[in-house]
């Protein structure tokens, strides 16, 4: 071992030396992504102590040491040479570039809206069951550090932090991301000021980013001070480590990511913000961290939002509002997987508030399983397991939370009739309390029905009274009537279509108009028919059909409501809130013979 030390570190100084030429000569050029000219050496656990470093890297400029000594931080412009050098030595675990993470955020103009997340995720329901959280449960969040003194965050629960960046105890924010997603977390709630945070959890600033000035600054920061902020964090005892920010794979980071899991902390991080559709950002895609999504405030995901395989959990993430850095009662509006990763630690640590022993297998179970379920049924690669919800999560894990008080379901259907048929559609009615629903149908006339959809037919014309009754099954039941119009079908001989119905009509000389008929009922704001068929060419078209639409009988080429006749078969007749009754159309040959398309459509 003495042996390879001593030739290690003749070598080492030999290639500082180098190092002072290919400065010299070179300019200065960082790799994207990195710190220039540095490199991460990490070690098993416990050799660099026992060693020491200065025996170690003699001759090698020593940028930083990490407290529990698993890795140090080397001046290297040249890294393919340090990691020829270093793996001679055992206990070596890895060499990289010393690289950087970006904040996840997507800014938009400031403006104070009202903030939808709560609300979306079942904030309210979680606070008047437990409260709004205990202060015994420590969230950290590897940042860009907080504005302390911000109206809406000062307070005995803004525990006391540290700059990794200039390696001091005051996490001061100069970009502004840190003091949002902070906000998000455990703003002070029935302060009469502010936003609401969703969860008075006590609040660790890290700071690990800053903004990294210039024409094309970013809030950014290097993988070191992140490693070295997530393991401070665990040792400090926090539950929760809520990470807004991405970047690429890194030993250094997925050690440091593994630390502090062992150490109990349960860890989120932010997909990213590149839109890709197969894979995430790290430490997000690490398999002991909570992936988040982000979603918009009609739970939709975001545009911007990652997708693959390692999503975990989705949350509202564009257009939030929480606090901001400007000044001490500033407050903004901005978007990402960074605004959506905050939601989701300050879910966790709620429930952690009545679930403290709650293992972190016992936390993720609870908070997939309990999630809307939101896309493709099941997971998927664009919201992982669903919407995280607050309410659910602290009923699944603190048994003796106080029930949710049941809600009322709300029921809702449409009618679609065609001469004395109706069909009805149930499937827009609702639980708040995600219950499944009973139907229970009566038609007016004395029929009845259940079942999500039904189909009726009348006896005579009239109009009837069609009223539906939902029922949850928890005691909880509502009720919706509706009218609805039928008419005996006045042309037997003319086939009856419904909305959306695609026809295929065979058009010729021997068969040079083809009719159909549909009922459009009152109320209704559009009627619309689509032809569609083969191509013309440049001097002539297989088949050329024009369409004819007509109310109360079929059209003639003179007398009609509307007449689409474009060279060709692409043809439409829209008519804007259509007078209640029968509707003929047809496809009318103009020349040649073949097969198209109509399709009649009622909104």
């Amino acid at each position: 071992m003495r042996k390879i030390l001593t030739t290690l570190m003749v070598s080492l100084m030999l290639l500082s030396a180098d190092l002072v030429w290919s400065e010299a000569a070179k300019a200065d050029v960082a790799i994207p992504g990195t710190t220039m000219g540095e490199a991460i050496i990490g070690f098993e656990r416990g050799f660099l102590p026992n060693l020491g470093v200065g025996e170690l890297l003699a001759g090698l400029p020593i940028k930083g040491v990490s407290q529990n000594g698993s890795f140090v931080t080397v001046a290297a412009p040249n890294l393919e040479i340090v990691r020829q050098l270093i793996s001679l030595v055992p206990g070596v675990k890895y060499v990289e570039d010393n690289g950087t993470m970006k904040a996840l955020a997507v800014p938009n103009d400031a403006r104070y809206g009202s903030q939808y997340g709560p609300a979306m995720m079942g904030f309210p329901a979680a606070w008047g069951s437990i409260g709004y959280g205990s202060s015994a449960v420590t969230v950290a969040l590897i940042d860009s550090g907080v504005l302390a003194t911000h109206e809406d965050l000062a307070g005995p629960r803004l525990l006391q932090g540290h700059d990794y960046i200039s390696n001091d105890s005051v996490p001061d924010d100069t970009c502004g991301h840190g003091t949002h997603t902070i906000g998000t977390v455990g703003a002070t709630v029935n302060n009469s000021v502010g936003v609401a945070g969703m969860s008075q959890a006590s609040l660790l600033p890290m700071k690990a980013l800053a903004n990294s000035g210039g024409l094309l600054s970013s809030c950014s920061g290097s993988y070191t001070a992140i490693a070295q902020a997530i393991m401070d964090a665990a040792d400090q005892g926090a539950k929760v480590i809520s990470m807004s920010i991405g970047g690429a794979a890194s030993s250094v980071m997925q050690n440091a990511v593994n630390y502090a899991y062992s150490k109990g902390s349960i860890l989120v991080a932010a997909a990213g913000n590149d839109g890709s559709a197969n894979s995430i950002d790290y430490p997000g895609a690490y398999p002991n961290v909570i992936a988040v999504g982000a979603l918009d405030s009609t739970k939709n995901k975001a545009s911007y939002s990652d997708m693959g395989p390692q999503i975990d959990i989705a949350a509202p993430g564009s257009a939030v509002l929480s606090t901001y850095s400007s000044n001490t009662a500033s407050y903004s509006s901005l978007s990402g997987t960074s605004m959506a990763t905050p939601h989701v630690a300050g879910a966790i640590a709620l429930a952690l508030s009545c679930a403290p022993t709650a293992t972190q297998s016992q936390v993720t179970n609870a908070l997939y399983s309990t999630a809307d379920d939101l896309g493709t049924a099941g997971f998927d690669q664009s919201y992982g397991n669903g919407l995280a919800r607050a309410d659910k999560l602290v009923y699944a894990l603190c048994p003796n939370a106080p029930a949710p008080p049941n809600q009322n379901p709300v029921a809702n259907f449409t009618t679609t009739p065609s001469g004395l048929l109706v069909n009805v559609n149930g499937s827009t009615s609702t639980d708040p309390d995600g219950n499944p629903l009973s139907y229970a149908w009566t038609f007016g006339d004395g029929g009845t029905a259940t079942g999500v959809t039904a189909s009726h037919t009348y006896a005579s014309a009239g109009t009837y009274t069609i009223t539906l009754t939902v029922d949850d099954g928890k005691g909880g039941s509502n009720v919706k009537s509706s009218n609805v119009t039928v008419s005996a079908d006045p042309d037997p001989s003319t086939p009856t279509v419904v909305s959306g119905q695609t026809l295929s009509v065979s058009v010729s000389s021997t068969n040079p108009a083809t009719y159909f008929k549909i009922f459009v009922a009152a109320g209704k704001t559009q009627f619309r028919v689509t032809q569609s068929g083969p191509a013309c060419g440049l001097f002539s078209c297989p088949v050329d059909s024009d369409l004819y639409v007509r109310l109360g009988q079929r059209a003639t080429t003179s007398a009609y409501n509307c007449r689409s006749n474009a060279k060709g078969n692409a043809e439409t007749c829209t008519i804007t809130s259509p007078t209640s009754g029968w509707w003929y159309f047809d496809a009318a040959r103009k020349s040649g013979s073949g097969t198209v398309s109509v399709t009649p459509t009622i909104s």
